[in-house]
């Protein structure tokens, strides 16, 4: 490491993981040149609750153990670094071109090999061969919402679950799970207002979604 590496080595659940500098040069003017060129861009800060989330499953690998997991609406979420330290294999998706470039350097940085990526807006996602959705912080209003909710009913059609943590900003987080159409269990937290994690559909197991350590 080097004082012009754009790494910051991170430590989470008694691992260290690297993580892009959002704040490094050429991280941040990769990130203003996709604003300037119009793309939406919602992944140019840290949450408390992707860290919080990140613990949550390294304390719990045998949610993503074996599976090939699909990470809605990556951006630069380490939980996507996670995933794909645990998973078999780990499917990226974003729309926004940038966010899945630093998405992928995270992930190569990291020394995962078994990714895919999957551009594009997250409701019109792959889900051929996935077994399980994976979101972090991926509804904050009306249209996210809308979205997730296209890809939860997606998924639920295949049998497919969702693992997802987010805060109920403006109570849409709420109405996206009231309307689910499938069980719902809030599986850790609520964090104050840093957000909660829920299960969406079907159960691991007849038991239902695996048993907290």
């Amino acid at each position: 490491m080097t004082d012009t590496d754009p790494w910051i080595p991170t430590e989470i659940a008694g691992r260290t993981f690297l993580r892009l500098d959002l704040d490094h040069p050429d991280v941040d003017g990769r990130v203003i040149d996709e604003i300037r060129s119009g793309v939406p861009v919602y992944y140019d800060r840290r949450w408390p609750l992707t860290d919080r989330f990140c613990r949550f499953l390294l304390e719990r690998p045998g949610r993503l153990e074996g599976k090939r997991v699909l990470v809605a609406g990556a951006g630069v979420g380490m939980e996507a670094v996670v995933a794909g330290a645990l998973a078999e294999t780990v499917v990226v998706n974003d729309a926004a071109p940038v966010a899945l470039e630093l998405c992928v350097e995270q992930l190569e940085g990291n020394g995962i090999e078994a990714y895919e990526v999957a551009p594009g807006p997250f409701q019109e996602a792959e889900l051929d061969g996935v077994d399980l959705v994976l979101a972090c912080w991926a509804v904050y209003d009306a249209g996210t919402r809308r979205a997730m909710a296209a890809l939860l009913e997606r998924a639920r059609e295949r049998g497919i679950p969702a693992l997802l943590a987010n805060a109920d900003i403006g109570g849409h987080f709420s109405r996206l799970l009231s309307g689910a159409g499938a069980p719902v269990e809030e599986v850790e937290g609520p964090w104050e207002e840093a957000g909660t994690v829920v299960w969406v559909g079907a159960a691991e197991g007849a038991a239902g979604p695996e048993s907290r350590p």
